[in-house]
C-alpha cells in the first residue's frame, strides 16, 4: 500500500476491504447490530445469547466444541459494540487476549 513515485514522492493507497453484499445479508447484518445495541441497553439476556448464536451461524461463523453459548454474543459485541462494554461469559474485549471471543472461533 506504499508506493515510491517519481521524484522520491511517497503515495499511500488503502481501499480497505470492499465487498458488495446482498439485501438479505444487509438485513441480517442490521439485525445483528440492533441486537448488540439491545444487549448494551439491557445488559443482555438468554434470549439475546440465542439470537447471537443464530446470527453468527447465519454468517457462517462456527465455534470450537467447548465454547460457551456466550461466545457468539461476545463476538458480536466485539465486532459491533462499544469497545468498553463488559463482555459476557468471562470474555475479554482485547482482541489478542487469551480470553478473546476470537479464540473461540473454530
Amino acid at each position: 500500500n506504499i508506493f515510491l513515485m517519481e521524484g522520491a514522492r511517497v503515495a499511500l493507497i488503502d481501499c480497505g476491504q470492499v465487498k458488495q453484499i446482498s439485501t438479505d445479508f444487509r438485513l441480517k447484518l442490521a439485525q445483528a447490530v440492533l441486537s448488540v445495541d439491545e444487549w448494551q441497553q439491557t445488559g443482555g439476556s438468554p434470549e439475546l445469547v440465542q439470537r447471537a448464536k443464530e446470527s453468527m451461524a447465519e454468517f457462517g461463523v462456527t465455534f470450537v466444541d467447548d465454547a460457551p453459548d456466550e461466545a457468539a454474543a461476545a463476538l458480536a459485541l466485539l465486532l459491533f459494540g462499544d469497545p468498553d462494554a463488559p463482555m459476557p461469559g468471562g470474555f475479554s474485549n482485547a482482541e489478542l487476549s487469551p480470553d478473546s471471543p476470537i479464540k473461540a472461533i473454530a
